[in-house]
C-alpha cells in the first residue's frame, strides 16, 4: 500500500493533498473509483516541493480528463492534477509558451488572436497540452510535434529539465517521454506571421 510520510508534507501544501479521493469528477465520462492520494499544485514551486519532500514511487499526472477513464477500484498511488498557473498561455520572443494544463483549444485561440499560424488544428482536439505532448496529438494532417521547440519537465524527485524536440523521438501518437516525468511547460517554435 502506498504511504506518504505526513511529517514531510510542507504545511502550505496540506490542504491540497486529499486522501481516498473519488476520481469520477476528473473524467469527462464521470466514472471511476478512488485514489489513495490526490494532489493539485497551483504552480511549479508547489509541485517541486511536493516531489522533493515526498518522493512518491507511484503517480499518474492527469489533465482535463477528456481521454481517460478510471477503474472502479482504488488506485494505490498519487494522482497529480496540475492547477491554475499551469493553464497560462503567453508570448515570449515571438514564440508561444503554454503551461501543460492549458487546453489545446485555448492555445489555438490565443495563437489566432496574436497572429501565429499552424495552430489551427489544435482547436479540434480535446484535452490539455501536456497530454497532447505525451501522445503527440494531431488531426487534419497536423501533429503537436510539428509545433514544439522544447518542453520543460519535472522528474519524480522534483528536478527540473528542459528537453529539446529532437530528444523526444516523436512518432505517430507517441513520444519517448518517460512516465516518471511531468510536463509543466511547452515552448513552441516561431510561427508568427510577418506583417507586411
Amino acid at each position: 500500500m502506498t504511504k506518504l510520510n505526513i511529517k514531510k508534507i510542507p504545511i502550505n501544501l496540506k490542504d491540497q493533498i486529499k486522501t481516498n479521493y473519488h476520481l469520477n469528477k476528473n473524467s469527462w465520462f464521470g466514472i471511476g473509483g478512488s485514489t489513495s492520494f490526490f494532489f493539485q499544485p497551483t504552480n511549479k514551486k508547489e509541485l517541486i516541493l511536493f516531489l522533493q519532500n515526498l518522493k512518491p514511487k507511484k503517480f499518474i499526472t492527469i489533465g482535463s480528463g477528456s481521454n481517460i477513464s478510471f477503474k472502479d477500484t482504488n488506485y494505490d498511488g498519487v494522482i497529480i492534477k496540475l492547477g491554475k498557473e499551469f493553464s497560462q498561455v503567453r508570448e515570449l520572443n515571438e514564440s508561444l509558451v503554454a503551461g501543460a494544463a492549458a487546453l489545446k483549444s485555448k492555445v489555438s485561440h490565443f495563437a489566432q488572436i496574436k497572429g501565429y499560424s499552424e495552430f489551427e488544428f489544435l482547436s479540434a482536439i480535446p484535452g490539455t497540452i501536456g497530454g497532447g505532448v505525451f501522445m503527440n496529438a494531431g488531426c487534419f494532417g497536423g501533429e503537436i510535434s510539428d509545433l514544439i521547440s522544447q518542453i520543460t519537465v519535472i522528474n519524480s524527485v522534483g528536478k527540473e529539465k528542459v528537453i529539446k524536440r529532437k530528444e523526444m523521438q516523436f512518432s505517430y501518437r507517441d513520444s519517448k517521454l518517460s512516465d516518471k516525468c511531468i510536463v509543466v511547460e511547452v515552448l513552441f517554435k516561431k510561427t508568427k506571421k510577418k506583417v507586411l
